[in-house]
């Protein structure tokens, strides 16, 4: 048991370090949610077509 906890808070360090990860990350998401707006609208218009 001990042994994951360390590990847990090791991960939990490495987090902290790594605020431009996180933005990344959530830059990428919203470039998926724009991609999915985009890909739905693509599929409406082929379907009325």
């Amino acid at each position: 048991m001990k042994k994951k906890k360390k590990q847990l808070t090791v991960a939990y360090e490495h987090e902290k370090n790594i605020p431009a990860l996180q933005e990344g990350f959530r830059v990428l998401n919203e470039d998926l949610k724009q991609n999915l707006k985009r890909y739905a609208k693509q599929n409406h218009k082929k379907k009325n077509l």
